[in-house]
C-alpha cells in the first residue's frame, strides 16, 4: 500500500522590496516500509530523536557514573552489575565484579562476601591465598608465596623465618617453623596464674606412645594449632615455656622468673625455678618435693 508524504518546497516572491517565503507542500508516494523506517529514525517513542537519546545517555554516564551496558536491567549505577535472569542491578554476578580483597567472593544472593577458598582470590596476583575470609599473601594451607620461609598464619604474610628452625618451647608463627616432632600451638596461662590469658604460640613436643618426658610430663594436653584452632595433643610445661627457659637463671625476686605479668616462676636462693606437681614436670635430675619448704617447686640436684 502506498502512502503520501509532503515535501517542503519554498519559493521566494519579491514584493515591495522585501523577500517573502511562500511555503508549498508537494505530496509524494511512500510505501509502508519506508514510512516505518522514517518514523523510527525520527523519534524514540518518547518524543526524542536518536541523537538526543544517545547524547542524554552519554551525559548521564559521565555525570552520574552510570554503566551504559546494563542489558535487561536498564542503566545500573557505577559499581553495580546487571543480573540478567532477574533483570535487576546487583553488587555482583561473578567474583570478578568484587574488587575488594576483604570481600572477594560473589554469593548466591549476588553480594560480595568473604572468601571461602583460594579460588576466590586468583585474580589478585599478590594475594592468592584465602586467609580468614580475605585474600592474603599466604595462609595455613597455602604458603607457596613464601618459598623456604614460613607464613605467619595469623597475619597471612610471609616472614624471613626459615622452615624447621624453631626447637621445643620456642615461639612460632607456623607449624612449618617447628622442628620435626613438635607442633606450633597456642598456649594459655594456668587458671591460677592469669586466668585464660594467652601466653603466645610455641613449638611443643608431640607425645611418644601417649606419654611425655621431662620437663613436659607425664601426660599430654590438647591445645589449638596456631592459625586453624584444630586441637592437637602436645606435651606442655605446667606453667609456661618462659618459666622453663629461666630455670637456674640468677634472680632477685619472683618477677624475674617466668613470663612477664604471670606468676609462673619463683626465685629461690637467687635462682629461678618453676612450679610442678611431679618430677617429670621438671628438668631431668631436678625433683618436685611433696613436702618441705620447696613443696610444689622444681628443685635442682
Amino acid at each position: 500500500m502506498l502512502r503520501t508524504t509532503r515535501a517542503l518546497v519554498t519559493s521566494a516572491v519579491l514584493f515591495s522590496g522585501c523577500t517573502i517565503e511562500t511555503i508549498k507542500y508537494r505530496e509524494r508516494p511512500v510505501d509502508d516500509a519506508g514510512a516505518a523506517s522514517m518514523d523510527a529514525a525520527s523519534t524514540d517513542g518518547g518524543g526524542r530523536d536518536a541523537g538526543e537519546r544517545d547524547a542524554a545517555t552519554a551525559d548521564a554516564a559521565a555525570d552520574g557514573g552510570l554503566d551504559e551496558d546494563a542489558g535487561p536491567c536498564g542503566v545500573c549505577a557505577a559499581g553495580r552489575s546487571c543480573e540478567p535472569v532477574g533483570g535487576s542491578c546487583v553488587d555482583c554476578v561473578t567474583d570478578a565484579h568484587c574488587l575488594s580483597r576483604g570481600t572477594p567472593a560473589c554469593s548466591a544472593a549476588f553480594q560480595c562476601v568473604a572468601c571461602v577458598s583460594d579460588g576466590n582470590c586468583t585474580r589478585f596476583t599478590d594475594t592468592l591465598a584465602c586467609h580468614m575470609g580475605e585474600c592474603a599473601e599466604c595462609s595455613a594451607t597455602n604458603d607457596a608465596a613464601c618459598g623456604t620461609n614460613v607464613c605467619d598464619v595469623r597475619r597471612g604474610v610471609c616472614t624471613s623465618l626459615p622452615e624447621r628452625s624453631a626447637g621445643a618451647c620456642s615461639p612460632c608463627v607456623s607449624d612449618d617453623q617447628c622442628r620435626t616432632g613438635t607442633s606450633c600451638v597456642v598456649m594459655r596461662a594456668a587458671l591460677d596464674v592469669g586466668g585464660d590469658a594467652e601466653l603466645g604460640a610455641f613449638c611443643l613436643p608431640l607425645p611418644s606412645g601417649g606419654t611425655c618426658s621431662n620437663p613436659y610430663g607425664p601426660t599430654s594436653s590438647m591445645l589449638p594449632a596456631v592459625g586453624t584452632d584444630t586441637p592437637v595433643a602436645v606435651c606442655r610445661p605446667v606453667r609456661s615455656c618462659q618459666a622453663l627457659a629461666d630455670l637456674g637463671v640468677v634472680c632477685a625476686s619472683d618477677s624475674d622468673c617466668g613470663a612477664t605479668g604471670f606468676a609462673d616462676g619463683s626465685c629461690r636462693a637467687g635462682r629461678c625455678t618453676t612450679f610442678c606437681n611431679a618430677d617429670p614436670q621438671c628438668l631431668v635430675g631436678w625433683t618436685c618435693p611433696a613436702s618441705g619448704p620447696d613443696v610444689g617447686l622444681c628443685v635442682p640436684p
